[in-house]
């Protein structure tokens, strides 16, 4: 039911032509296919439904039931029930340290700060957790009826690791993707791709090979130009969020934020986690204070030395079909962003002040002994 991956690198280079070309048209594409998606479900739908009851009405008039009806009725019915199945999409609840108002309100300022000038939705949960990552999540309380619930997770070694300014522009970022609409619309689309998986599922599950030939032909062709279109749209979003950082932290600090997660990301991955792991080796008790020394190491000037191969390594990084992030060196020059090693080593200088002392202030404390 997919393409092979030179076929699909294929589409993708052409869609991503034609959505640079005709953003708007291409849009248009996607929505076509996704609508297509629901119409192919609900005429599917209604041509078993008008089954079911021609087959009841037939079975209520001549006062009894042939195997061969009761054959089609069981059959029909499971095809129903798969299907009904398939349209509510449920989204398991998302986990984290919920952060209150009272408790860091310079966080809650500057997000709804952000917000209002993106014109962003309000956010009913912000949550704190230990990724090294920031995210926004809509969740759908009625399954492909919406009603969505608004969530904004942000990592504590995210926070650790970057100046005020920069962190604004992670937000800036990722609040972009709930600005002009960006959140409904792509939100819808992954929906429609998580209804086809519960579909194949549900197929394969039912034991029913005839139920699967229903959808075969069509999912042989749909499903992989429906990825490839979906897939082009999410990569032109991330390009799009970053435009919204830049008019509201500038292109330096948004610049310097994508650097820096880059890079301290990588330190982390190498350097610190390594040397945690290495405790463990010696140590019966696993260690205690974890966000305590990731913080001090953080906090001090890197060693130049190391941050300058992560940079190489980052820059050298190329944008793949298995992701839908763009690489560092293509999202930097989209920017208009060329990256100098001397200048860019002051970004991993020791901070006066960090994002987790502007933001979540006197309760920081709390938020380490919590997670470490």
């Amino acid at each position: 039911m997919t393409f092979n991956q030179e076929r699909f690198d294929k589409l993708i280079q052409k869609l991503e032509v034609f959505a640079n070309k005709q953003p708007h048209l291409y849009k248009l594409h996607v929505a076509f296919l996704a609508t297509l998606g629901y119409a192919y479900i609900f005429l599917v739908l209604a041509v078993t439904l008008t089954l079911l009851v021609n087959i009841i009405f037939l079975i209520v008039n001549t006062q009894s039931i042939s195997n061969l009806s009761l054959t089609g009725l069981l059959f029909l019915l499971t095809l129903a029930f798969v299907l009904l199945r398939s349209l509510w999409v449920s989204f398991p609840p998302l986990t984290g340290l919920p952060l209150q108002p009272k408790d860091v309100p310079n966080l809650y300022s500057l997000i709804n700060e952000i917000s209002l000038k993106l014109q962003a939705p309000r956010f009913h949960h912000i949550l704190l957790t230990n990724n090294f990552n920031a995210s926004v999540v809509q969740r759908p309380r009625l399954g492909l009826l919406g009603w969505q619930q608004n969530y904004l997770i942000v990592g504590l070694p995210l926070m650790l690791a970057l100046p005020p300014e920069q962190f604004r522009a992670v937000l800036a970022h990722e609040l972009g993707h709930l600005s002009g609409n960006h959140s409904r619309f792509s939100g819808w689309i992954y929906r429609q791709r998580e209804t086809w998986y519960r579909i194949v599922t549900g197929l394969r599950q039912s034991g029913h090979e005839i139920l699967s030939l229903v959808f075969q032909l069509f999912l042989i062709w749909y499903i992989p130009f429906f990825n490839a279109y979906s897939f082009v749209l999410a990569r032109m979003n991330e390009y799009e969020a970053d435009r919204c950082a830049v008019d509201l932290t500038r292109k330096q600090n948004t610049a310097k934020a994508l650097i820096n997660t880059k890079v301290k990301a990588r330190f982390l991955e190498i350097y610190f986690w390594s040397s945690i792991y290495k405790q463990l080796e010696t140590e019966i008790e696993p260690p205690k204070m974890t966000y305590m020394a990731m913080q001090q190491a953080l906090s001090q000037t890197l060693n130049q030395e190391i941050t300058s191969a992560y940079l190489i390594e980052a820059l050298t990084e190329k944008t793949t079909n298995t992701d839908t992030h763009p690489c560092l060196k293509d999202r930097l020059k989209a920017l208009g962003y060329i990256p100098d090693f001397q200048q860019e080593a002051a970004i991993f200088s020791g901070m006066e002040i960090s994002a987790r002392q502007e933001f979540l202030g006197d309760k920081l404390e709390k938020f380490i002994d919590y997670f470490s």
